[in-house]
């Protein structure tokens, strides 16, 4: 009678075959799940970002922030962010218009440990604008009096644009095979124009 059956060598050529085929799909597998890991950081980088940028570009802070006139009479999003800029040059006791910065560390972002957030508000082309009473006297012999005309559409032009840019730094541990952290960046940026020009 002829029985057939498995031998051992078999087994092993089996059991061979099968893990040969099995180690290109581990390997697909965990660079899947680490490219997966990588773009959650970066999409939630962004959303950090456009989430605090859309903050200052819409007015998400509070109308009392900007002081109880802004109930009284509701005002566009340049407007609010040019009372904003006003506001830090006059605390600062500047003369000029200086860029609004701020920081937050890692840690401070709520559910985002290994976040920080910087956000910068100023005028754009140039962030520090001399306001227009600040220009230059004419020095001209019939009107002494009249601010130099170039002095104020100079600031008329550099005060028509307001940016706000947020750049968000996390940790990435997956960038290094050294399992070490390397910091990575992601910025947004708008421009909010006065369309009353």
């Amino acid at each position: 009678m002829n029985r057939k059956a498995l031998s051992v060598i078999e087994v092993v050529i089996a059991l061979a075959i099968f893990a040969s085929a099995l180690i290109p799909l581990f390997t697909i597998f965990r660079f899947s799940s680490v490219a997966n890991k990588k773009s959650v950081k970066v999409l939630q980088a962004a959303n950090l970002a456009t989430e605090k940028m859309e903050m200052y570009k819409y007015g998400g802070k509070s109308p009392l922030f900007y002081g109880t006139g802004v109930l009284a009479k509701p005002r566009n999003g340049f407007a609010r962010l040019q009372d904003f800029l006003e506001n830090i040059k006059n605390t600062a006791g500047s003369n000029t218009y200086i860029p609004y910065s701020k920081t937050e560390p890692y840690g401070s972002i709520k559910k985002f440990p290994d976040f920080k957030r910087t956000t910068k508000v100023a005028y754009f082309p140039e962030e520090n604008v001399v306001p227009a009473g600040n220009a230059t006297p004419y020095e001209g012999e019939n009107n002494p009096s009249i601010t130099d005309i170039s002095a104020i559409s100079e600031y008329t032009r550099l005060t028509k644009r307001i940016s706000v840019a947020v750049t968000v730094t996390y940790k990435d541990k997956l960038a290094n095979q050294n399992s070490k952290e390397k910091e990575k960046t992601f910025t947004a940026f708008t421009i909010i124009t006065n369309k009353e020009f």
